[in-house]
């Protein structure tokens, strides 16, 4: 037992790995799964978080602390921990990043592989309940920091548009909200295709004309969590594809004045040496983000 003990450990971190592109949707299952626990309301220690206007409490387990679960008879324990890890800054200077993530501990004779996959879909169909049940939007815009960690940080969206109180013509309001039924149940039909499950809308016209307020309705609608891209903060095309592959699926992607936020250039140009501070997003890159190969790395999406 010295050499071989009797229990197995299993991480579940929040990135696959440590630059915070490849997102692990486990560690989100896992978060609001232990929140759904009574048992969790034995421990001594929690993180308990209610994001800013939100009517929704959650609670974690602080770190190192321990929540017992029970599946098919046999037991298991989850704990929480964060590691501080050191990266090279701009200038040779160290940056601290924190790492997170869950671990699972349970015995070694019941950690077959089937066992342990059934109880991940269990995991997995209990926290999409949760979420189905206490989902509140959330307003996202970019951090300017994807390549190191997470790139957008979110507030609770309570933006009150809704098509009954858009200003919009009848015709095309029954247009766009039968496009979106379609889209919602299209999963089949992008597949059956071969297209990525993805749609786009271009909303043109002067300040004050309704496109911000038709983006919440169709938010509000859709039940969509909402990226605000900031394009002047994307520092080149990587990290504008990092952003992308850092966004939740069920997600509307807002690129707002795309004509005057940023001085795009084309697929040849470069910009001079003395510009260098600035973003260096081509509208290749921003094209290749919208319909090229990196928009498909996620589902049902609405750009």
């Amino acid at each position: 037992d010295y050499f071989n003990p009797p229990f197995y450990h299993l991480d579940v971190p929040e990135f696959k790995d440590n630059h915070g592109v490849n997102a692990n949707d486990l560690y989100q299952n896992v978060e609001h799964y232990l929140d759904t626990l009574e048992g969790i309301a034995r421990a001594r220690r929690l993180t308990v978080f209610r994001g800013r206007n939100s009517t929704i409490t959650g609670f974690c387990p602080a770190d190192d602390e321990v929540v017992e679960d029970s599946f098919r008879g046999k037991r298991v324990w989850w704990n929480h921990n964060a590691q501080l890890q050191q990266r090279n800054g701009e200038g040779n200077s160290n940056v601290m990043n924190e790492r997170r993530c869950f671990t699972l501990k349970l015995a070694v004779a019941q950690a077959d592989k089937e066992f342990l996959c059934s109880y991940l879909d269990h995991i997995k169909n209990r926290a999409a309940e949760f979420n189905l049940v206490n989902k509140e939007l959330t307003l996202y815009t970019n951090t300017g920091e994807a390549r190191w960690g997470e790139g957008w940080t979110g507030v609770p969206f309570k933006h009150p548009s809704t098509f009954d109180s858009v200003a919009l013509d009848p015709l095309l309001k029954a247009d766009i909200l039968t496009d979106l039924d379609r889209f919602k149940r299209g999963r089949d039909f992008y597949r059956r295709i071969g297209r990525s499950w993805k749609r786009g809308y271009l909303l043109y016209g002067p300040p004050g004309t309704g496109k911000s307020s038709l983006v919440a309705a169709i938010a509000n609608y859709m039940r969509y969590d909402v990226y605000d891209l900031e394009l002047t903060r994307v520092i080149d095309n990587t990290e504008l594809r990092v952003l992308l592959t850092q966004t939740k699926e069920k997600s509307l992607i807002i690129i707002e004045d795309i004509d005057c936020s940023l001085n795009l250039t084309d697929r040849l140009a470069n910009l001079p040496e003395e510009d260098e501070s600035r973003s260096r997003v081509t509208l290749s890159g921003l094209l290749n983000f919208t319909d090229g190969l990196w928009s498909s790395c996620g589902e049902e999406r609405i750009i």
